[in-house]
């Protein structure tokens, strides 16, 4: 769990996302065929994450399942937009963060950001069980917030630090025990505020890697090799969405925050 003695990045961050509690958007139209749009009952529903104060990640699983984490203990919920339920899936061990998460259906594997822990974890979503984690960096001193899959594995992102941080897996989806580290150069490397690197999505088949970074409010698109990063020409109206983006931003999902002093909520 986080304490006082580490350093102040996590103070900024506690106070930038612990003060509101996130809402979770996901719109019903995803959901139903292209060419029929969602009756607007549907848009506003609220779905409550039982027991939740704080709400960060989701992800998209079978169907109408989605996954969601609770931010500062790590615990994972799964719940169904149709049904508008869900409910605490797996009790994370003591000290975990969940933020980005993305589930994997090729392995039933849940792949989740450990924010300010500097680590990184893998859930098997058929045991609930903990399949592997990775101390990408020093606690305190990495923000790791995001992950997106590619057909050889997982990238996670660091907002604290100009690095990616890689995951193989095996074609049966056995995570690798160890993980590598890209070193990004170029604009995407620059550390200019309290969050740098942010949302990440992988495109063709894994080739380009695209990121957000939320302090230059951009998007750069970097090569998985070298870790080369170019600027991602996109609209002023886009850019202002690099907190989220593209992560968060994926047609299905959009995030917006409020105050509440009732549970974390999940709105879909």
């Amino acid at each position: 769990m986080l304490n006082s003695a580490q350093p102040r990045l996590v103070t900024r961050w506690i106070r930038r996302v612990a003060a509101p509690l996130v809402i979770l958007t996901a719109l019903a139209a995803s959901l139903a065929p292209a060419a029929t749009a969602a009756p607007s009952h549907h848009r506003d529903r609220v779905i409550v994450l039982p027991g939740a104060k704080s709400a960060e990640g989701i992800a998209k699983g079978r169907g109408a399942t989605f996954y969601a984490g609770e931010l500062f203990t790590g615990d994972i919920f799964r719940g169904n937009i149709r049904l508008g339920t869900a409910k605490k899936f797996i009790d994370a061990p003591e000290g975990r963060n969940a933020l980005g998460m993305v589930f994997d259906r090729r392995h039933d594997l849940l792949f989740v950001a450990g924010g300010a822990t500097g680590q990184g974890y893998i859930y098997d979503t058929r045991s609930r069980t903990t399949v592997a984690s990775y101390q990408f960096g020093v606690a305190g001193a990495s923000l790791i917030n995001d992950v997106t899959l590619t057909d050889r594995g997982a990238w996670f992102t660091d907002s604290a630090k100009p690095q990616l941080y890689f995951v193989p897996l095996s074609k049966k989806g056995k995570p690798a025990a160890t993980f590598r580290t890209l070193q990004l150069s170029g604009p995407a490397a620059q550390l200019t505020g309290q969050f740098n690197l942010n949302g990440i999505r992988a495109a063709h088949h894994g080739r380009i890697l695209i990121v957000a970074h939320t302090a230059n409010a951009a998007l750069y698109t970097v090569n998985p090799k070298r870790g080369l990063a170019q600027l991602l020409p996109v609209s002023a109206s886009r850019t202002s969405t690099a907190w989220y983006s593209p992560a968060e931003s994926c047609g299905r999902c959009r995030m917006a925050a409020t105050r509440s002093r009732a549970s974390a909520s999940t709105s879909k």
